[in-house]
């Protein structure tokens, strides 16, 4: 059950990577085959960095300035999700700046999402080259890398943005999500406590967070943790499974954990977790007789 319980918790750290980014622009897909939804973000948030959400000057080579307009418009273009639109203010800027480090995280974004990786790595490390110290640029192409399985690169790439600017939410929730899947809870522990805040409605953040507590043996704060989310999302299977889960299998709570199951039953049985959730019924059943 162990072995199975690592293989779920495992799948929703992955889809954190990805999924977890909060914003008022909308929807973007990746156009590759394992098409994911994302959200654009004006602010540095978990997942991808926009443009607005870095700090970087509009200046030139320094003999000239382009027109904060200009830069308003890309970022309108990006809350629109108007790729057409995207790729032409960003090459404008681009001819006005060859190093304009908010066009080139566009592009570097805009082929993110359509799995064109190394066209995307090139317009990122082109900002990188005199933006070094931007965090955001760090954390988008660490998600370029992890996109393609280059998971230790990511890793130096977001601690490396971490260096640069250490709150940042982006970073810390990749990292940690990161690390649930490497099954190493306490440098996950670490990052995600710098994220979750109580009363936050971020699910999967808070179930990675959850998932660090238990596996450290911190169960009382896992349960609180786990008891908001259930109560902010009263109809995810996933968090139904997880709670159950540390109910069962880490606070011996086989009365509550069987009801959970119950509930969990009701409602639909996550895809792939029929066999897990048989044997914790199995326990469960047997724990409270």
């Amino acid at each position: 059950m162990r072995k199975l319980y690592a293989s779920l918790l495992m799948s929703l750290s992955v889809t954190v990577l990805v999924a977890v980014l909060s914003s008022c622009a909308g929807q973007v897909k990746k156009s590759n085959n394992n098409s994911v939804d994302e959200a654009a973000t004006d602010d540095i948030a978990p997942g991808v960095s926009h443009t607005s959400a870095l700090d970087g000057d509009s200046r030139t080579d320094g003999k000239k300035i382009v027109p904060a307009s200009s830069e308003d418009t890309l970022n309108q273009m990006i809350k629109k999700q108007s790729d057409a639109d995207i790729a032409k203010m960003a090459n404008d800027l681009l001819m006005a700046n060859p190093a304009n480090m908010k066009a080139l995280n566009a592009l570097g974004l805009l082929n993110y999402k359509k799995g064109k990786y190394k066209a995307a790595e090139f317009f990122l490390n082109k900002a990188l080259k005199t933006h070094s110290n931007e965090a955001g640029l760090y954390n988008n192409l660490a998600m370029v890398k992890l996109a393609q399985g280059e998971q230790r690169e990511a890793v130096k790439l977001l601690k490396t943005g971490f260096n640069q600017k250490a709150d940042d939410i982006g970073i810390m929730t990749n990292l940690g999500a990161i690390y649930v899947g490497q099954k190493d809870y306490p440098n996950a522990e670490v990052a995600l406590e710098k994220v979750y805040k109580p009363g936050s409605k971020d699910v999967k953040v808070g179930t990675n967070y959850a998932t660090s507590l238990a596996a450290n043996k911190k169960y009382p704060e896992a349960t609180a943790i786990y008891k908001r989310l259930l109560s902010d999302n009263g109809s995810s299977r996933e968090i139904m499974l997880n709670y159950s889960i540390h109910l069962i299998e880490n606070v011996k709570d086989y009365k509550q954990g069987l009801d959970l199951i119950n509930r969990l039953k009701f409602v639909g049985v996550p895809e792939g977790a029929r066999n897990l959730i048989n044997d914790l019924e199995n326990k469960a059943k047997s724990g409270v007789k």
